[in-house]
């Protein structure tokens, strides 16, 4: 989805009071200090060619001067792209909370120019501001909905200038939002649960299997999931995880995601099924080696 807001105005240059009155002719073109500071003049010889003022030179040399300047700054304006500030790579926000990311523009043209982005679905950019830091600025808000919990967002965004002829275009900004389940759920950190073998002998059960991390995690995160030893299964009886709880026993990962629950304790008679519930993830398994004992 791309959205574009009003035109962004950017800050104006703005000639100085003195400057003003000297072009006039309604002050002394003497030159001074306050002169020399209002207009980036290094010396006096930026504006008057004996280095001091004449009054056959007259307002001349600063007419000269600010001429020049400005056909250098044009020139170059004319090579420079607008830039967006820089705003942080990742961000974390549940469902139904609001999200507000502010993109500041500097444009050495001080162009017009406009926001476009690749944005999620039911986010906004809103009109133009000047934010503390001086720089025009457009603000990303987004409030996500409990649909669009436990996914990955990319943003993209390209600020383009209107009014020069060349049109430039800014470097994309982009960043990844993470929404995560409402405040007071458990944040879902495994995406999946496989019990890839349930073995029942001598009335004790051995569940084998595997755990898939969210994909939303970072490399840090998925390591520091896989080292946890907080973890709880608990199995019980049925494929519905609403039977009989058989056990809630600790369950710790290996590197790979895999886990081992031997030896719980299980006597006949018992469903044919069996559901194990890790972080509020569910994976049901049929009970092999106990055909005669189970209860269908």
């Amino acid at each position: 989805m791309t959205t574009s807001p009003p035109f962004v105005k950017p800050l104006p240059n703005r000639l100085s009071y003195m400057t003003l009155l000297l072009l006039a002719g309604l002050a002394d073109a003497a030159a001074t200090e306050q002169i020399m500071r209002e207009n980036n003049a290094p010396s006096c010889a930026s504006c008057h060619t004996q280095g001091q003022y004449s009054k056959s030179e007259g307002k001349a040399g600063l007419k000269a001067f600010l001429d020049a300047r400005a056909k250098a700054e044009t020139a170059y304006r004319l090579k420079h792209r607008p830039t967006i500030s820089p705003i942080a790579m990742t961000w974390d926000i549940n469902a139904g909370q609001s999200l507000s990311i502010p993109l500041s523009v500097s444009d050495p043209e001080q162009d017009t120019f406009h926001i476009t982005g690749t944005v999620p679905s039911g986010s906004i950019l809103t009109k133009e501001t000047t934010a503390a830091n001086g720089l025009p600025t457009v603000i990303f808000k987004w409030t996500p909905t409990a649909a669009q919990a436990n996914k990955s967002y990319a943003l993209k965004f390209v600020a383009k200038e209107t009014a020069s002829a060349k049109k430039l275009a800014s470097a994309a900004v982009t960043a990844t939002v993470r929404v995560w389940p409402a405040d007071g759920k458990e944040p879902a950190y495994i995406s999946q649960l496989l019990v890839a073998s349930s073995r029942w002998a001598a009335e004790k059960l051995t569940l084998k299997g595997s755990m898939t991390p969210n994909k939303m995690l970072t490399a840090s995160e998925k390591s520091q999931l896989l080292a946890r030893t907080d973890f709880t299964a608990t199995l019980s009886q049925g494929s519905t995880g609403l039977g009989a709880v058989i056990a809630h026993v600790p369950i710790k990962f290996m590197a790979n995601g895999n886990w081992t629950l031997p030896d719980i304790p299980l006597a006949a008679p018992f469903a044919c099924q069996i559901t194990i519930v890790v972080a509020n993830v569910k994976a049901t398994r049929a009970i092999a080696g106990a055909e005669k004992e189970c209860r269908r």
